[in-house]
């Protein structure tokens, strides 16, 4: 079992316990959380920059261990991916991406989890817990979601944000970023 605290709307705190989903059903939500972001992403050339940047930046760190972002700009599979992106889709699908996350999705992410021991699979609870409280609604989603481990079909876009935060952390001097070129 996993436990968390979350403060609602009012700045009131509410606990949350969150018992893990069966493999199959996990399974189930697990896919339909994936479908949700790539379907409305898909030939924005995000994913080819997702798996271009992670290499990128590992080749264009040197030899003391300092970031040249201007290498990293000038590699050609970033220079590829960039000018495959079309950033004027590349916003729409952002955004349908997050129209697709649909509130079926976000009970069923939801669905073994109590919050203030009452359990948020009964209607009464999820609505009452809810009503003019999205934003804890979706942390509370987002951390279920989390646990359970539903967003690692985006692995791709997880581990792009990963290593970008890894390789700028070790590039940086005790006195600063690295100069650029």
């Amino acid at each position: 079992m996993h436990t968390f605290t979350l403060t609602d709307a009012d700045g009131q705190q509410h606990s949350y316990s969150v018992d893990p989903h069966t493999p199959t059903d996990g399974f189930g939500v697990c896919s339909r959380v994936a479908a949700a972001v790539i379907d409305p992403l898909a030939g924005t050339a995000l994913a080819a920059l997702a798996k271009t940047v992670p290499l990128a930046i590992r080749r264009g760190v040197g030899s003391d261990g300092k970031l040249d972002v201007a290498a990293i700009m000038d590699d050609p599979e970033i220079v590829e991916a960039l000018s495959g992106l079309d950033f004027a889709n590349a916003g729409k699908g952002l955004r349908r991406a997050v129209e697709s996350i649909d509130l079926h999705l976000v009970r069923d992410i939801l669905r073994h989890t109590n919050r203030g021991g009452k359990p948020l699979s009964s209607d009464l609870h999820f609505d009452t817990a809810y009503q003019r409280n999205y934003g804890e609604m979706f942390k509370a989603a987002w951390k279920v979601g989390g646990y359970n481990r539903f967003f690692e079909l985006l692995d791709g876009f997880g581990a792009l944000v990963q290593t970008l935060r890894a390789q700028v952390g070790a590039a940086q001097s005790s006195d600063g970023p690295p100069k650029t070129a």
